[in-house]
């Protein structure tokens, strides 16, 4: 049965499954900056892909029982580069961009195969340098919008 990736623990459940195939990304991490941030101090692979679940959504109606919801993720390659040296920071980061295309590449093709419903769209990307705790990471970052048609239904039993 395809997958709503408009749910926390789908979307995670998903994204680990991407990062585990991929053999560029060391691991998941999920969650905002507090998680990242913590995993670092402990035991934070090199290569992590970085889910940041929505926060908030938002509704769309048009007066009838099909609801879209529309959630913002964001997802962020990141990778230590091998030394501090200009070329080597350019090179981490043109390797990060050529990983998340390929993210997005899966995503899509997913998407073709029916492996998820959700609609994914609003792409946008930037490269960037992270200072994660006393490590310096380069990465790619792109953030998305999720969306699903939801039908709400009332359940009267949770009425009192």
């Amino acid at each position: 049965m395809p997958l709503s990736l408009t749910t926390i623990s789908t979307l995670k459940a998903y994204f680990n499954a991407l990062a585990i195939s991929h053999v560029d990304i060391d691991e998941l991490t999920f969650g905002n900056d507090e998680v990242i941030k913590t995993t670092n101090r402990s035991v934070q692979q090199p290569r992590p892909l970085w889910v940041q679940p929505y926060e908030s959504f938002s509704l769309e109606d048009n007066l009838d029982d099909n609801i879209l919801i529309r959630k913002e993720i964001t997802l962020t390659y990141l990778k230590v580069p091998a030394s501090e040296l200009f070329a080597d920071v350019q090179t981490a980061k043109e390797e990060c961009e050529i990983v998340m295309k390929q993210v997005i590449a899966k995503l899509l093709k997913d998407k073709r195969d029916i492996v998820f419903v959700t609609q994914v769209s609003n792409w946008k990307g930037k490269v960037d340098d992270y200072k994660i705790g006393a490590t310096h990471y380069v990465g790619c970052e792109l953030t998305m919008e999720i969306r699903d048609n939801s039908g709400l239904t009332y359940d009267a039993a949770k009425w009192q």
